[in-house]
């Protein structure tokens, strides 16, 4: 395939995934700069998997737009079955979602992952303590750390922020309804679990304590 081609599929695909035509400005002035051999070793990168096609969504930037809706049309157009049944096991009982859901690889890093002592990862969510609603024990490692959350409000992501560390931080109420929804439909927003959502229980004991004391709080 010559590089016109290479190049013309790339820009093709990008218009397909972002909207706002920033991947596509990108990657024109990529390859405005790539001589014919540095193209051929981009090329052998890919074919060796050294290097990817990266379509590339900075935090906090509302210039790139990429939806569920583009990404399946850019399936569609590459004949792609991304999609497949999900089988949950819950107390050795199996529930098969009644929605084939799309399987993808993705990377997912946390702050706390850079540590040089490794990576902790949690067994489950299940263990939780009964008067915080709070992942501990095999789950503990599922927790969120105060500077994990600083990043995430000054990258303006409030919508995960909200979703780490109130729904799957102690609002036993909200996280029912998410893995309900879950369940049912494959796939959860944090405005269809409003109805579910309660105070974390963290925040319920602290009151309860300072109630006992004759010490009334509005949190």
């Amino acid at each position: 395939m010559a590089r016109a081609d290479v190049e013309r599929y790339i820009l093709d695909s990008m218009k397909i995934l972002d909207s706002s035509g920033e991947m596509v400005k990108l990657y024109e002035a990529t390859f405005k700069e790539m001589s014919n051999s540095e193209f051929e070793e981009f090329i052998t990168d890919l074919k060796e998997k050294k290097q990817y096609v990266s379509f590339i969504a900075p935090n906090g930037d509302n210039k790139i737009k990429v939806s569920e809706e583009s990404i399946r049309r850019f399936f569609k157009k590459e004949r792609l079955n991304v999609f497949d049944d999900i089988t949950v096991t819950e107390d050795g009982a199996e529930y098969t979602i009644p929605h084939k859901i799309p399987v993808l690889m993705l990377p997912v890093r946390r702050t706390q992952q850079h540590q040089s002592k490794g990576i902790a990862v949690s067994k489950d969510n299940k263990s939780r303590d009964s008067i915080t609603g709070q992942v501990v024990s095999d789950s503990a490692a599922g927790s969120i750390t105060n500077p994990e959350k600083y990043v995430l409000a000054n990258l303006g992501l409030t919508k995960i922020l909200d979703e780490v560390a109130n729904i799957r931080g102690g609002d036993t109420s909200g996280m029912l309804g998410l893995e309900a929804k879950i369940l049912q439909q494959g796939k959860v927003s944090m405005k269809e679990i409003k109805p579910f959502r309660d105070k974390t229980g963290s925040a319920k004991a602290v009151k309860s304590y300072f109630k006992a004391m004759h010490i009334d709080l509005s949190i």
